[in-house]
């Protein structure tokens, strides 16, 4: 018997919004002075209210305080929140799987409902979920069993037919509050061994095998299913890896560098100081002695480190423009690269990779830019201004300067006539050179004219 109903937590479980969590939350508390928090302690609060999450990182249990804190958030994560939460490579497969045998699907979420509605228009139908529950949707928060209670009363669902979806202990507590089957995965901060103590179906790595899971037949993923079949019908086993790696980075967060307690002087400014960094002009403590390899460090980390290089400015021009210049004005400048510097190095890759795909399209434009005009060149302009020309006094006139302009070519590759030449041979002995041209000029005016009444005759 398979389930008939699947209702899933959000964040960590179908979506990974921890970075946009993290930089919200960090702006505010910064800004009240609440410094010195690290990212796995702002991940670990995940699921939790806002008020929850902000009485834990920064010690303050004044409900007032706490609204102001929640309002300032929400303001934050208009500005980071969207464009930095993305869906698992298997969300989309498994929900369509799951829609695709008639079940009922739900989100059962402390965000606000329009926030995950801004997410999942962008990659599902606008009706493809039955229900979708925020945190303003409900009084008591999970977990408290209200949001999933809410749910199965306007899908007329029945408990036994229910599975609940989650990363975290919290979710496990909301499942067996409302006496709903719970499978747990471990996308999010929480631990196998944490989510083994609470009552549950089966703890996945992902969503990947949730499809195969039914009530009551004994799930046994390696006998009948094995998960690299799972994977391999859906992608490449490279993108899977490599996305593995890269949200395991995620999870993990930066790696925060122990202060050093000894007195060092500073190579730069000279200060004597404690720590890493020096409190005057900022530099590191461990400044490596300038070599060929410390060289080509500072070139690949000027171009591929995402949160103070040039990639992360081009991630911000595809993605948020706006923003990212908003930032830039207001003064948040560390993370991002200076404006003409990206101006030149964007130059210098065109230039480079126009040289690498056709190296000879600079050499010809020059090339171009350098020849004259010649009068063969003129005369197929004029043409083609004349057919697309509709006036018939133009095209008359266009016409006329055809006529010349071949006549001058003519001139141009026939300068001089055999009967011309010929007199030029016989008089060019015994007779005086500028007589010799005046009478040349005069023979080839008579020709040209010549030519240009045949040349209307036959027109």
């Amino acid at each position: 018997m398979k389930y008939t109903t699947y209702l899933f937590d959000f964040d960590y479980t179908l979506a990974d919004s921890s970075r946009g969590i993290v930089i919200c939350f960090r702006n505010v508390l910064e800004r009240h002075g609440h410094t010195g928090i690290s990212d796995e302690a702002i991940k670990r609060t995940i699921g939790k209210t806002l008020e929850d999450s902000f009485s834990i990182l920064s010690g303050i249990t004044t409900p007032e305080t706490l609204a102001e804190y929640k309002k300032e958030y929400v303001k934050e994560a208009d500005t980071y929140m969207t464009v930095n939460t993305f869906f698992f490579p298997e969300t989309v497969t498994v929900l369509k799987t799951l829609k695709s045998q008639g079940a009922q699907i739900g989100i059962i979420s402390t965000k606000f409902r329009f926030r995950i509605r801004e997410m999942v228009d962008q990659h599902f139908p606008k009706d493809f979920f039955d229900i979708i529950i925020g945190g303003e949707d409900v009084k008591q928060a999970k977990p408290d069993p209200q949001g999933i209670k809410k749910a199965l009363r306007r899908l007329h669902r029945r408990k036994s037919e229910t599975l609940y979806i989650g990363d975290s202990t919290v979710d496990a507590e909301t499942a067996q509050a409302a006496k709903v089957d719970f499978v747990g995965v471990l996308n999010g901060m929480t631990t196998r061994e944490e989510l083994m103590v609470y009552p549950h179906r089966q703890i996945l790595d992902n969503l990947s095998l949730l499809p195969l899971i039914h009530k009551f037949t004994p799930y046994e993923p390696d006998k009948h299913f094995p998960e690299k079949f799972f994977y391999s019908s859906c992608f490449p086993p490279k993108i899977v890896a490599f996305y593995k790696l890269l949200h395991q980075k995620q999870i993990r967060g930066k790696h925060e560098i122990k202060e050093n307690p000894t007195c060092c002087v500073c190579k730069n400014c000279g200060n004597t100081f404690q720590g890493n960094y020096c409190p005057h002009c900022g530099q590191n403590r461990h400044t490596p002695r300038f070599t060929i390899r410390n060289a080509f460090q500072n070139i690949l980390s000027g171009f591929f480190n995402i949160d103070h290089g040039f990639s992360r400015n081009l991630i911000e021009l595809l993605y948020r423009p706006g923003y990212m210049i908003r930032d830039y004005l207001k003064g948040k400048r560390v993370h991002y690269y200076k404006p003409f510097q990206t101006l030149f190095v964007l130059a210098a890759l065109y230039i480079m990779g126009v040289q690498l795909i056709d190296p000879a399209a600079i050499k010809l434009s020059e090339k171009e830019m350098e020849e004259e005009p010649t009068i063969a060149s003129l005369m197929d302009d004029i043409k083609y201004q004349q057919e697309q020309t509709s006036d018939s006094c133009t095209k008359y006139y266009l016409g006329q300067s055809i006529t010349y302009a071949d006549s001058a070519q003519w001139a141009q590759t026939h300068s001089l006539s055999e009967s011309i030449q010929a007199q030029i041979d016989a008089k060019s002995s015994n007779q005086d050179p500028n007589e010799l041209k005046k009478e040349i000029s005069k023979q080839i005016k008579k020709e040209l004219k010549q030519k240009i009444k045949s040349k209307k005759r036959r027109d």
